[in-house]
Protein backbone atom coordinates (compact mmCIF):
# COMPACT_ATOMS: atom_id res chain seq x y z
CA UNK A 1 0.00 0.00 0.00
CA UNK A 2 1.27 3.58 -0.78
CA UNK A 3 1.82 5.96 2.07
CA UNK A 4 0.19 8.76 0.00
CA UNK A 5 1.42 11.58 2.98
CA UNK A 6 4.69 10.71 3.06
CA UNK A 7 4.76 11.06 -1.59
CA UNK A 8 2.76 14.39 -0.74
CA UNK A 9 5.13 15.93 1.52
CA UNK A 10 7.74 14.53 0.22
CA UNK A 11 7.54 15.76 -3.50
CA UNK A 12 6.64 19.47 -2.07
CA UNK A 13 9.61 19.46 -0.43
CA UNK A 14 11.66 18.40 -2.99
CA UNK A 15 10.05 20.90 -5.23
CA UNK A 16 10.80 23.54 -3.01
CA UNK A 17 8.02 24.33 -0.28
CA UNK A 18 9.38 23.72 2.99
CA UNK A 19 7.89 27.09 5.03
CA UNK A 20 4.99 28.74 5.20
CA UNK A 21 7.16 32.12 3.62
CA UNK A 22 7.53 30.29 0.75
CA UNK A 23 3.52 28.98 0.24
CA UNK A 24 4.58 26.06 1.97
CA UNK A 25 5.39 24.07 4.80
CA UNK A 26 5.80 20.04 3.48
CA UNK A 27 6.38 19.49 6.91
CA UNK A 28 3.61 20.87 8.73
CA UNK A 29 0.85 21.21 6.23
CA UNK A 30 -2.55 19.17 6.27
CA UNK A 31 -2.60 16.22 3.79
CA UNK A 32 -5.77 14.54 3.04
CA UNK A 33 -6.14 11.43 0.88
CA UNK A 34 -9.70 10.66 -0.11
CA UNK A 35 -8.90 7.86 -2.74
CA UNK A 36 -11.93 5.15 -3.42
CA UNK A 37 -12.02 2.40 -5.86
CA UNK A 38 -12.99 3.15 -9.31
CA UNK A 39 -16.69 2.67 -10.38
CA UNK A 40 -16.60 -0.38 -12.64
CA UNK A 41 -19.03 1.65 -14.81
CA UNK A 42 -15.89 3.81 -15.65
CA UNK A 43 -13.82 1.13 -16.09
CA UNK A 44 -16.07 -0.55 -18.70
CA UNK A 45 -15.65 2.68 -20.74
CA UNK A 46 -11.98 2.96 -20.51
CA UNK A 47 -10.74 -0.39 -20.56
CA UNK A 48 -13.71 -1.87 -22.17
CA UNK A 49 -12.43 -5.39 -20.68
CA UNK A 50 -9.64 -5.16 -22.83
CA UNK A 51 -12.11 -5.45 -26.31
CA UNK A 52 -11.57 -1.84 -27.35
CA UNK A 53 -8.64 -0.79 -29.85
CA UNK A 54 -6.44 1.52 -28.27
CA UNK A 55 -8.01 4.78 -30.21
CA UNK A 56 -11.35 3.20 -28.73
CA UNK A 57 -10.22 3.43 -25.11
CA UNK A 58 -11.50 6.05 -22.89
CA UNK A 59 -10.10 8.74 -20.01
CA UNK A 60 -12.27 7.97 -16.78
CA UNK A 61 -14.06 10.15 -15.28
CA UNK A 62 -10.85 12.55 -14.68
CA UNK A 63 -9.96 13.00 -18.15
CA UNK A 64 -7.09 15.66 -18.04
CA UNK A 65 -6.35 16.60 -14.50
CA UNK A 66 -5.90 20.43 -16.05
CA UNK A 67 -8.74 19.75 -18.95
CA UNK A 68 -9.65 17.30 -21.48
CA UNK A 69 -8.45 14.37 -23.63
CA UNK A 70 -8.94 14.64 -27.05
CA UNK A 71 -7.36 12.88 -30.09
CA UNK A 72 -5.82 15.81 -31.44
CA UNK A 73 -2.55 15.03 -30.96
CA UNK A 74 -0.91 11.69 -29.69
CA UNK A 75 -0.36 12.27 -26.21
CA UNK A 76 -4.28 12.64 -26.56
CA UNK A 77 -3.85 16.15 -24.77
CA UNK A 78 -4.81 19.60 -25.70
CA UNK A 79 -2.63 21.45 -28.23
CA UNK A 80 -2.18 23.80 -25.55
CA UNK A 81 -0.72 21.59 -22.87
CA UNK A 82 1.62 20.02 -25.05
CA UNK A 83 2.90 22.57 -26.52
CA UNK A 84 3.37 23.84 -22.49
CA UNK A 85 4.92 20.83 -21.72
CA UNK A 86 7.41 20.52 -24.20
CA UNK A 87 8.59 23.71 -23.62
CA UNK A 88 9.18 23.13 -19.65
CA UNK A 89 11.68 19.77 -19.43
CA UNK A 90 14.94 22.11 -20.28
CA UNK A 91 13.57 24.65 -17.15
CA UNK A 92 13.08 21.41 -15.05
CA UNK A 93 16.38 21.96 -12.38
CA UNK A 94 14.99 25.36 -12.13
CA UNK A 95 11.85 24.70 -11.64
CA UNK A 96 12.40 23.08 -8.21
CA UNK A 97 14.66 26.60 -7.17
CA UNK A 98 11.43 28.61 -7.39
CA UNK A 99 9.16 29.39 -4.07
CA UNK A 100 6.40 29.31 -6.47
CA UNK A 101 4.12 27.13 -9.04
CA UNK A 102 5.49 29.04 -12.87
CA UNK A 103 3.21 29.70 -15.71
CA UNK A 104 3.87 28.68 -19.32
CA UNK A 105 1.62 31.36 -21.77
CA UNK A 106 0.99 29.82 -24.58
CA UNK A 107 -0.75 31.77 -27.73
CA UNK A 108 -2.65 29.82 -30.51
CA UNK A 109 -4.19 31.96 -32.88
CA UNK A 110 -6.95 30.39 -35.54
Amino acid sequence: MLIYEKIVRSTCRNIGFVSADVGLDADNCKVLVGIEQQSPNIAQGVHGHFTKKLEEIGAGDQGHMLGYTTDETPEFSQKEFTAIYSNQPPLAWWLRLLPSPIRSPVRFWA
